[in-house]
């Protein structure tokens, strides 16, 4: 166990070494300006308070910021991983060691990304915030008491397929481990790419799928649900208008499971024709 923590330990120190690691930071400063500064300031102006999940669902809930989350993962991780050049080091561990390693550390960078993402809704909306368990008076009063203002902003306030058929923690619960899953997968594919000595190609599938998925979302088309990324968006689940359910949340659940046991599945089957490269600093 103590191996497998040092493979962890030492992909964490490598990634936040790297310069790549600040688009987390760009991305937050990105969202602070096109949405959640705009929504603190419209609460400030109506004196309606933001519910403490509102400002995260929103940010994960727009077809742009749902591409955009997976493509930095993924760009963030084209040099992962770094222990596979370390020929010794993985006799040493045996490769089924090290790729319980990277795979764990795939897991605990997935949820280091949704906690950073999550952390920086808080303090950005600092100060507007309120603790309530239902849906907070940002959203349920201001369309009433400020119908202009509403009509103005309508993209600042989260979709009300989820707003309706969840409760914020619900919702909330569901966002971030379903983003946590497709991060995770991601991670995987690329985990695969290194194993199958087919980085590139694992690459541009990691990137191709999540924008083809984005592109569906926003077209609103049947064929949505056939890309994982669809999948992480609570509300799509639901019809708004009629309350029916369009795909089941738990069926969302399953298939991204699916895909994340397919490429470690994948991974451990193609582990013993894996030939680890020799590195400088062995």
């Amino acid at each position: 166990m103590r191996q497998i923590g040092h493979i962890v330990s030492a992909e964490l120190r490598e990634l936040m070494s790297q310069s790549k690691s600040l688009l987390v930071l760009f991305f937050l400063v990105f969202s602070y300006e096109s949405i959640l500064s705009p929504m603190r300031l419209l609460s400030v102006r109506t004196a309606l308070s933001v519910q403490w999940t509102e400002p995260f669902l929103l940010l994960c809930t727009k077809s742009t910021n749902i591409v955009l989350i997976p493509v930095i993962f993924t760009v963030l991780l084209t040099n992962f991983p770094h222990c596979s050049t370390r020929y010794f080091q993985m006799i040493r561990l045996t490769k089924k060691r090290w790729l319980l390693g990277e795979l764990l550390f795939l897991l605990l960078f997935a949820c280091i990304t949704v906690l950073v993402i999550f952390a920086g809704t808080l303090i950005t909306v600092r100060g507007q915030l309120c603790f309530l368990p239902e849906w907070s008076p940002y959203l349920l009063e201001l369309p009433e008491k400020y119908p202009e203002e509403y009509a103005q902003n309508s993209l600042l306030f989260p979709d009300s397929s989820a707003t309706a058929h969840g409760t914020p923690f619900t919702v909330f619960c569901y966002t971030a481990c379903a983003l946590i899953l497709y991060l995770w997968m991601l991670g995987a594919v690329l985990l695969l790419g290194t194993v199958c000595r087919q980085k590139p190609a694992a690459v541009l599938f990691c990137l191709a799928v999540t924008v083809s998925g984005g592109a569906a979302i926003f077209f609103d088309s049947r064929l949505m649900w056939l890309f994982p990324l669809a999948h992480l968006e609570f509300g799509a689940h639901y019809h708004a208008i009629y309350a029916e359910t369009v795909f089941p949340v738990s069926g969302s659940v399953l298939y991204l499971t699916a895909w994340l046991t397919a490429a470690v599945l994948l991974c451990f089957a193609g582990l013993p024709r894996m030939q680890p490269e020799m590195s400088t600093d062995e």
